[in-house]
This record gives structure tokens, sequence and C-alpha cells, in this order.
């Protein structure tokens, strides 16, 4: 768990890693993660 929290440099909680590329920390609109997961998806 430190190693991620290292590597993301997250500092709070909640925090969500999205596909080993995003990090969206604290409290988030559903939209934010739509965002995050449909950039990945390259849509």
């Amino acid at each position: 768990m430190r190693a991620a929290q290292a590597q993301w440099e997250i500092s709070s909680t909640p925090s969500f890693v999205i596909n080993n590329k995003t990090v969206l920390s604290g409290g988030q609109p559903i939209e934010a993660f739509e965002q995050a997961i449909e950039g990945d998806n390259g849509e």
C-alpha cells in the first residue's frame, strides 16, 4: 500500500487509480470518473 501511495503521490482518501494512469483524489462527481475511464479507452 505504501509503495502505491509513493508511486502515485497519494496524500488523501479516498483516492482512486484508474487503469494505472489517472489518479482521482477526494470526493469526485461521477463525471470525473467517466472522463477518466473514457479518456483511457480513447473514446
